[in-house]
């Protein structure tokens, strides 16, 4: 039974092997295609023509827009400016949060409340709080940042051979206005804005994976995906899940630089970040590994129940991801518009 085991095993890494080989001289068969003459010193015309930074404008005035409607929609005064809070602290030479502050997600811990969310919007937004102060508004960091993303995607779409502009347009609004990210990019929250920042992080990384094996851009191809990891772990820090397929990709990557290099090039990015958030956290609550979950105070006296990761949390989640269905909207004893209604807690996506 053991040898059967070991031989599906050795299959399926054969195989693995194999795909990832093919996407490798895919990538430097596409890496030696002949460029046109008219097109190897493209001027800035060009580059507009081609849509490279009229992608970037474009998305950006369409957010600019969509917040101006999302201001009329909601006041402005719901939104949270958390990482604002926390930037402004951290310029006083504090890492807890001020009494009265309002932030919502808060871990309360030795008489002392703690923000929550990981900590890079914060940092992002530190030289406008600088320069300004609290004035500075989170959510204009969320639409900066949304707009990298649609750009990235755009530049994934020309990496992975897709030659007319129409098909990168598709893919960069297929991300973002057609899925859930459309929704955590224009309801301002600051864990929503943790998720921007993380798929940021993760475009970029795939964006360095695609873009060429050979030559020069290998030297760069691996700390450009270390960077994008750095970005996305200290953003949501779940994500460390996402470096081990990197991290493989780059054990058997060719030999264009040493294995030892990629490794090096992919890590050391990964491994400031995951050293910040240890003394952060250390600065916080006295041990590297706890983010403030535990403390946190969500209706729960003393905290939540379990640990973060507890597996008492796991019947709820797969019930509230597979089967949860929208809720009636009953008003004053009658079945009332809009008539459906997403639980509090999530609805499912089947």
């Amino acid at each position: 039974m053991l040898r059967v085991v070991y031989r599906s095993i050795g299959e399926a890494v054969g195989e693995f092997k194999s795909a990832v080989h093919l996407a490798r001289d895919t990538t430097t068969m596409m890496d030696n295609l002949p460029t046109p003459a008219a097109n190897r010193n493209p001027s800035l015309r060009s580059l507009l023509l081609s849509g490279e930074i009229a992608v970037l404008v474009v998305l950006t005035i369409a957010y600019l827009i969509g917040a101006a409607l999302a201001a009329f929609i909601f006041p402005t005064g719901w939104w949270e400016q958390d990482f604002v809070v926390q930037a402004s602290q951290w310029i006083s030479g504090r890492v807890d949060l001020p009494r009265g502050s309002g932030v919502v997600d808060v871990a309360r811990f030795n008489g002392r409340e703690y923000l929550i969310s990981a900590p890079l919007p914060a940092l992002l937004l530190l030289p406008a709080v600088v320069l300004v102060g609290e004035a500075v508004r989170q959510e204009y960091l969320t639409l900066a940042l949304t707009a990298v993303n649609g750009w990235l995607l755009w530049r994934l779409g020309m990496q992975l051979g897709l030659r007319r502009r129409r098909d990168r347009w598709w893919l960069s609004l297929s991300l973002i206005a057609g899925s859930a990210y459309l929704g955590v990019s224009v309801v301002h929250i600051a864990a929503y804005l943790n998720q921007v920042a993380a798929t940021t992080g993760l475009l970029i990384a795939v964006v360095a994976l695609t873009a060429g094996s050979g030559g020069k851009a290998a030297r760069w191809r691996w700390l450009g995906c270390g960077l994008g990891l750095a970005v996305a772990l200290a953003s949501r820090p779940a994500l460390a899940i996402a470096i081990l397929p990197f991290a493989l990709l780059a054990w058997l990557d060719g030999p264009a630089v040493s294995r030892r290099a990629r490794m090096a090039a992919l890590g050391v990015p990964v491994l400031a970040a995951v050293a910040g958030l240890g003394f952060y956290n250390l600065a916080r609550f006295g041990v590297p590994w706890q983010f403030g979950y535990r403390f946190a105070d969500w209706g729960y006296r003393g905290g939540t129940p379990h640990s973060l990761f507890s597996v008492r949390y796991l019947p709820a989640n797969l019930y509230y991801l597979f089967l949860a269905l929208p809720e009636l909207v009953w008003r004053e004893g009658r079945l009332s518009f809009p008539f459906l209604k997403p639980s509090f807690w999530g609805t499912s996506i089947a």
